[in-house]
C-alpha cells in the first residue's frame, strides 16, 4: 500500500503540489475567515453578510481540488477555478461595504470607524489570501500534474 503511494507521488509535478498547496491555502483561509466573521464582525455591521456563500464556494473549489487531484480527467482541474473565483468574487462584494465607511468616514454599514477599519482589514487580508489561491491554482491549470502526462 505505501508502495502504491510512493509511486503516485513520485509521477506528480510540481504543479501538482501547487495546486494542492493553493487549495489547502483556500480551505483553511475560508474556515479561519468564517471563525472571525462568526465570532467578531457580525453584530458589528448593518449590511446582510452572506460569508456563508464564501465558504461555500471555496469548499466546493477545495473539493474540486481533491477530486482533480485523485482522477485523470483533462478539464477537471479548471473546476477549483472556477469556484475559487466564484467565492472571491462574493467575497469582494463584500469587501466593499466596509471600504464605502471608511471612502465616505462616515459609519453606514459599520457600527463606528473603528469597526469599518478593523472589517475592511479582515476581509482584505482574506481576499489577497483566497486570491493567491486562485493565481496558483489557475497556473497549475495550465500545466501537467503527471509526469507521465509530459511525456504524451
Amino acid at each position: 500500500m505505501l508502495d502504491k503511494v510512493k509511486s503516485f507521488l513520485k509521477e506528480r509535478t510540481f504543479f501538482y503540489y501547487l495546486q494542492a498547496a493553493c487549495g489547502l491555502l483556500a480551505f483553511v483561509g475560508v474556515i479561519i475567515f468564517y471563525i472571525i466573521d462568526v465570532t467578531t464582525i457580525q453584530g458589528n455591521i448593518t449590511f446582510t453578510d452572506e460569508s456563508w456563500l464564501t465558504l461555500l464556494f471555496i469548499s466546493i473549489g477545495f473539493v474540486g481540488t481533491i477530486f482533480t487531484s485523485v482522477t485523470n480527467f483533462k478539464f477537471a482541474i479548471i473546476i477549483p477555478a472556477i469556484f475559487y473565483a466564484l467565492g472571491i468574487g462574493q467575497h469582494i462584494y463584500l469587501l466593499v461595504f466596509p471600504f464605502a465607511d471608511l471612502m465616505t468616514k462616515v459609519p453606514f454599514f459599520t457600527s463606528n470607524m473603528d469597526v469599518a477599519n478593523t472589517v475592511s482589514t479582515i476581509f482584505l487580508v482574506f481576499a489577497i489570501i483566497f486570491i493567491i489561491s486562485l493565481v496558483g491554482t489557475i497556473v497549475a491549470s495550465f500545466s501537467s500534474l503527471s509526469k507521465k502526462e509530459r511525456d504524451i
